[in-house]
């Protein structure tokens, strides 16, 4: 599952564009191999868990929905330090928990459930971070709120 941060009544739309199947009866590509969306230019997807980390070290309220002030986001941002957000990769086994992965394959002898977190590493936080600012300055041109859902 994740959560898209935006902002509210974007017209600024790009188009993008996936590979399809070729088929002639396809009634997304009808046949072209490709087919195009329009997509707002100002959008951030996260991972649930990304989104709560990041909310939370921001000091922000949170929910799986909601919208904030661009003015109330930036001043949470620039006093925010990236590094509360970070969490390394987490394989959980059963009743085992490892913190790294070491292996390209992972196999479950014992039947037990196998759940792989891939962490948030400080590099992509701070990309994000950098994202989210831009997003802001955009946000307040436009007279607008940041949402997210």
């Amino acid at each position: 599952m994740s959560i898209t941060i935006f902002v509210c009544n974007d017209d600024d739309k790009t188009v993008e564009t996936f590979d399809c199947c070729k088929n002639p009866k396809c009634i997304e590509c009808k046949g072209t191999g490709t087919v195009s969306f329009p997509a707002p230019k100002h959008s951030i997807n996260l991972g649930n868990r990304n989104f709560e980390t990041l909310w939370n070290a921001l000091g922000l309220e949170w929910d799986h929905c909601g919208n904030i002030t661009p003015a109330k986001l930036k001043a949470a941002l620039i006093k925010f330090n990236p590094e509360l957000a970070v969490h390394k990769n987490e394989v959980f086994n059963g009743h085992k928990k490892e913190t790294e992965i070491s292996h390209n394959f992972i196999s479950s002898l014992d039947g037990s459930a196998l759940m792989v977190n891939l962490g948030w590493p400080l590099k992509s936080i701070e990309m994000r971070v950098n994202q989210l600012l831009a997003m802001c300055e955009y946000a307040a041109q436009k007279e607008e709120f940041i949402a997210w859902g």
